[in-house]
């Protein structure tokens, strides 16, 4: 998750960042860093397209969408609505674990109440 991308002059830095490749990281790494560096770099590179193992997600707190999209991957991640129970007609009583899994559903609500009024 990439934090602070309101701050950010342009919406294109954060494109080209988001939509770049193995090759274009490698040739800003070999930029910014010494020769020392480029065959751990290159290595580096190699496995992340290989593998596709980096999604990077923007937060934008005053953009609810971008909000709800990191929810929506935390819940996938960590599976969260899989081993969540059905619940019946007879399921009257309360049960105390119900509630853990609100606070996330509360923070995102009020970041999104506190994005609309900005």
């Amino acid at each position: 998750m990439l934090s602070k991308c309101d701050l950010l002059p342009s919406r294109r830095q954060l494109e080209e960042f988001l939509e770049a490749d193995a090759a274009a990281l490698g040739e800003m790494l070999h930029q910014g860093t010494s020769p020392n560096f480029y065959r751990l770099n290159s290595a580096i590179c190699e496995m992340l397209d290989e593998w596709s193992m980096v999604q990077f997600l923007p937060l934008d707190p005053r953009d609810s969408d971008t909000v709800e999209i990191i929810l929506a991957q935390v819940d996938n991640t960590i599976q969260y609505h899989d081993d969540v129970e059905p619940k019946t007609a007879d399921d009257d009583q309360e049960d105390p674990n119900d509630g853990a899994g609100n606070d996330m559903a509360e923070w995102a609500n009020q970041m999104r109440q506190n994005g609309n009024e900005r």
